[in-house]
């Protein structure tokens, strides 16, 4: 009577554990090499950016989070750079094993998606390794091709395509993937950013980024009477000509504060990269990092189609300007504050 005690005891337990797991989603895995440091686990998840702070200890980490659609979920190292990301949802127990010196070494289990995801980041380390943007493109390209009914395509086109270096080739490729398997959820922003339109295409909303590798904060677009932000900072440096930064150094210097806000954003894959390229600009403006980059909730507007991309908007969030000459964006500046 005992033994049959305990193991209906057991069962409600088990069941009430299953339960909870429908609810959220679970990730763990290891560090390479044992590393005890900070971590963050980045997601838009149910209409939000969300940050999960997490540690890794003697290269052990286990976090949970809360999704009930499908979910890319970036994994930060202490110094901002991503790591590693999973694929989630709210009922997924994900493993990882990340390296945070060599992040194509990558391995994720818990759900077939993550599996091949990991997989391809693996097979194709020499192009991820080398930061050959040419050649990651080249493979995804050959993937989505060849798995058009995959998720994965659409989380690899996403988060790793380039497509800054063809976006009509993006645009193709996406238009390539069954509608069924890349959900607005995951692509929407990317969509709107090919096309270049949106159900309101003069307005820019609200959205997060990161100004520093803890701090994330929110555009406000009403501090100043009008707002300018520029796209400048690509992970090999590019759009950060002269030119430009004289121009953001001119506007900061003409107007004050009230007046015109400057947000310079990075578009890198990863902080670390972002502070290296603008640390000699000497900035007296706000510099930021976008998690999602162009992909990011509230930019989708910007339709940002090279670099360097401008947009200049007013209180209301009225876009004055969008475009790459960084002599017009400081013209549509004037003509409303002078």
């Amino acid at each position: 009577m005992r033994d049959l005690f305990k193991i209906l005891m057991f069962s409600i337990v088990a069941m009430l554990c299953a339960c909870g797991s429908k609810d959220k989603f679970e990730i763990e895995g290891t560090l390479a090499g044992g590393e005890t440091q900070s971590l963050r686990f980045i997601y838009y998840g149910d209409g939000a950016v969300k940050v999960i702070p997490g540690a890794a200890r003697d290269g052990k980490f286990r976090v949970e989070g809360v999704s009930a659609e499908p979910a890319i979920v970036d994994i930060l190292a202490n110094d901002g750079r991503v790591i590693g990301r999973v694929f989630a949802a709210n009922g997924d127990r994900i493993t990882c094993n990340l390296n945070r010196t060599a992040p194509w070494e990558i391995e994720v289990e818990g759900t077939d998606e993550n599996v091949r995801w990991s997989g391809f980041i693996r097979d194709n380390a020499g192009a991820y390794s080398k930061a050959d943007t040419a050649a990651v493109n080249s493979a995804i390209a050959s993937y989505i091709k060849s798995h058009p009914d995959d998720v994965v395509s659409t989380l690899l086109l996403v988060t790793g395509y380039d497509c800054h270096e063809d976006p009509t080739s993006a645009t193709h490729l996406l238009e390539a993937i069954n509608p069924e398997v890349r959900p607005m959820s995951l692509a929407g922003p990317l969509v709107t950013m090919l096309s270049g339109v949106s159900s309101r295409p003069d307005s820019i909303g609200a959205f997060r980024y990161y100004y520093n590798a803890d701090t994330l904060r929110l555009f406000d677009r009403r501090k100043a009477q009008v707002s300018l932000i520029s796209f400048t900072a690509a992970a090999d440096g590019a759009g950060r000509a002269d030119s430009i930064l004289r121009m953001l150094r001119s506007s900061r210097k003409d107007f004050s504060k009230g007046k015109l806000q400057i947000l310079d954003l990075g578009l890198s894959t990863d902080s670390f990269t972002w502070r290296r390229s603008t640390r000699p600009d000497s900035a007296v403006w706000q510099q930021g990092w976008l998690p999602g980059s162009v992909a990011t909730k509230g930019l989708e507007n910007a339709a940002v189609g090279r670099l360097p991309w401008f947009v200049v908007s007013d209180s209301s969030g009225l876009i004055l300007y969008r475009g790459s000459s960084a002599s017009a964006a400081r013209s549509a500046i004037d003509n409303i504050l002078r």
